[in-house]
């Protein structure tokens, strides 16, 4: 994992020094008004994801009801067109980590602290963008697809490996195993930063709506009032984009 950080790191650093040389004759200033309205443009992204979850009931499947922030990685890519000299919209892709600290116990090895992964593919069906001088604001829907899921567990001899089963199967026995659904949806709102007419610093924060743990069969959560089990997605995400 530290690598592909690293790699990412890497990346984001490569981009941004290759598109100032490619961009320097560029002045920023009116990399604004060379965009036409009604033309379609691209842009790649890479970034980080500073990621929680929240909800009633985080108690229910980790202890202490308390989860720490992790960084986790971000790629994508977005299309976007203007419609005014202020308003437009974009539509993205993207890969997105999520990591996020946890408290957990076992038989064999008690209470220990641990990192619980998601793997999400993000889709932003249609943002709408405000134009401020140098900056976007931008907000709008997403809706995500569940890749792969997991927590790291310890082994009696204390070697951590990656438990996969909270991302649930199709023989999975819902009366002794809690698993995650595969759908996620919620509300994005952040701001991009022009650098120059090519690249972009980006800040977004999203907030998950639907339920990511849940029984098919409306078990209840132990409650008795309620088939639902209320941990939500919630987090950060740091991006440097490139206009293609």
């Amino acid at each position: 994992m530290k690598r592909l950080y690293t790699f990412i790191v890497l990346f984001v650093f490569h981009t941004y020094f290759y598109a100032q040389e490619r961009v320097k004759d560029f002045p920023r200033k009116e990399s604004r008004e060379e965009e036409i309205f009604g033309k379609v443009y691209w842009r790649v992204k890479a970034g980080l994801n500073i990621s929680d979850i929240g909800g009633e009931d985080i108690d229910y499947i980790f202890l202490d009801n308390r989860t720490r922030n992790k960084m986790g990685y971000m790629l994508g890519a977005c299309a976007y067109t203007w419609f005014s000299k202020k308003w437009g919209l974009s539509h993205g892709l993207s890969l997105n980590q999520r990591n996020i600290g946890v408290n957990i116990s076992d038989k064999i090895n008690g209470k220990y602290s641990t990192i619980f992964r998601e793997h999400y593919i993000e889709m932003a069906p249609i943002t709408a963008m405000y134009h401020i001088r140098d900056f976007k604001v931008f907000a709008g829907p997403y809706v995500s697809t569940l890749v792969a899921a997991s927590i790291d567990r310890k082994d009696k001899e204390g070697n951590v490996y990656k438990d996969t089963s909270i991302f649930g199967s199709a023989d999975n026995n819902e009366e002794e195993s809690r698993y995650m659904q595969k759908l996620d949806y919620g509300f994005e709102l952040g701001v991009d930063y022009d650098i120059n007419s090519k690249m972009s610093l980006g800040a977004t924060y999203n907030l998950g709506f639907a339920d990511i743990f849940q029984y098919a069969n409306s078990y209840t959560n132990g409650s008795g009032k309620t088939d639902r089990i209320r941990i939500y997605n919630r987090g950060f995400v740091f991006t440097l984009s490139y206009k293609l």
